[in-house]
């Protein structure tokens, strides 16, 4: 079936599926809180890889970070109408110039330093080289 529009028409119908479309994404990068990744090692033999959430929901806020104890990812979640859970301890970094907060792991009680950037998750733990690289898997709320 074949439908025939003229121009201003047409040029109305593009210009509405424009302004949803930009307004979907607006308001969909306001709405979204956290993000998924996966991160792994990409050293040849080394098969490090796990899964990290970054951020909180609409609902929720957690810290995150990587337990050596444990090897694996490991988070704090809290409600956000609840108090925020006191680090362990809180140090100057100075390679990154930030105030970093240390958390007791929820498994092994291990320490964990809080990431709040995937970007500053760079090294592998297992091989130790600079050779972690992330990929987003998802967003979340």
């Amino acid at each position: 079936m074949q439908t025939n529009y003229n121009f201003k028409s047409r040029g109305t119908l593009v210009l509405l599926v424009l302004v949803l479309a930009i307004r979907a994404f607006a308001l969909g990068g306001v709405a979204v809180a956290g993000t998924t990744y996966e991160l792994a090692c990409t050293t040849d033999g080394c098969q490090f890889k796990i899964i990290m959430n970054i951020g909180g929901g609409i609902r929720f806020e957690q810290v995150t970070g990587f337990c050596a104890k444990c090897g694996k990812s490991a988070q704090i979640r809290w409600m956000r109408k609840e108090p925020t859970p006191q680090p362990l301890l809180e140090f100057w970094d100075t390679t990154s110039g930030t105030l970093r907060r240390v958390y007791a792991c929820p498994d092994c009680r291990g320490p964990f330093v809080a990431v709040s950037n995937i970007a500053d998750f760079k090294h592998c733990p297992v091989c130790k080289k600079e050779s972690l690289k992330a990929r987003r898997r998802h967003l979340y709320d």
